[in-house]
């Protein structure tokens, strides 16, 4: 048997909810009622074309759901239906995992992993990350294809820079650039790719020096200037897997924590003499 909602009693339902009007049953299963309001706290905040479809979804789910409850509870014996001990471990279970995370929270920060120990974790562990795809350091500017001046740019792009020519690069990268990347960080070839047009570019060609590079397409110019390159499984530059160190830093000391705590928890109720064989 199929449950549907039709199209005026949705009105009715959007309708209240733009009103803020009373709770009205939206639909009854035996001796259950789902009511606006709870419908409502199943859904997310989407527009009303998605909202139309989440709630026949969440209905006929919450349909399902208690036809499969009226059927169980005329099935099961009110010893099967006794479930008093999982809940009370799951509730203790629940309750144990709230009380770490709070505490994990106010003691095991990010902030207190120092740039001495990511850079000592990387020395002592390179074998962790070895890069999976090709990684490039470079600078570029992408231009419309329309942009003018550009001659005057390139000599300054391509030239090593003084400080203010580096600061008159940049106000130009900010006042006529679509994009521009300036900094000295190692980005993965994949990203790359995702902005500039160098699915050929290869680590023989960086060997070749071919590292200074005007491309162009249909709609962009763009001015590539490549400073370095990594082939794939290279150890990857530290830049690139700080955030996966800092991580694995934080997980390890969060074990730690964990341990520290549930021995002070252990040791204040045997100190107490809470504890009674």
């Amino acid at each position: 048997m199929k449950f549907r909602l039709s199209a005026l009693i949705f009105g009715v339902v959007l309708t209240c909810i733009a009103c803020h009007r009373s709770d009205p049953v939206v639909v009854r299963v035996y001796d259950k009622e789902l009511s606006l309001s709870r419908l409502q706290a199943m859904l997310p905040a989407y527009n009303t074309d998605d909202s139309i479809t989440l709630s026949q979804q969440h209905i006929q789910a919450w349909i399902q759901e208690q036809v499969l409850l009226h059927e169980a509870e005329r099935s099961l014996s009110s010893q099967e239906q006794d479930f008093k001990e999982e809940l009370n471990a799951y509730r203790t279970a629940l309750m144990i995992h709230a009380y770490e995370n709070k505490y994990l929270a106010s003691h095991v920060t990010k902030d207190l992993i120092s740039n001495e120990e990511i850079e000592a974790y990387y020395r002592t562990h390179p074998q962790q990350f070895l890069l999976q795809q090709n990684a490039i350091k470079l600078h570029f500017i992408k231009f419309n294809a329309n942009a003018g001046n550009i001659e005057k740019v390139k000599k300054l792009f391509f030239k090593t820079r003084t400080a203010q020519e580096e600061q008159t690069l940049e106000n130009i990268c900010v006042n006529d650039a679509e994009n521009f990347y300036l900094q000295n960080q190692w980005i993965l070839f994949d990203d790359v790719l995702k902005e500039l047009p160098l699915k050929d570019y290869t680590k023989e060609r960086f060997q070749n020096k071919e590292t200074d590079l005007t491309l162009n397409d249909s709609d962009y110019l763009y001015l590539v200037k490549i400073i370095d390159y990594k082939t794939s499984e290279n150890i990857a530059p530290l830049s690139i897997v700080q955030n996966q160190i800092i991580d694995l830093l934080l997980k390890e000391k969060q074990i730690i924590a964990l341990e520290q705590l549930h021995k002070k928890a252990l040791d204040k109720a045997k100190n107490n003499g809470e504890i009674i064989y």
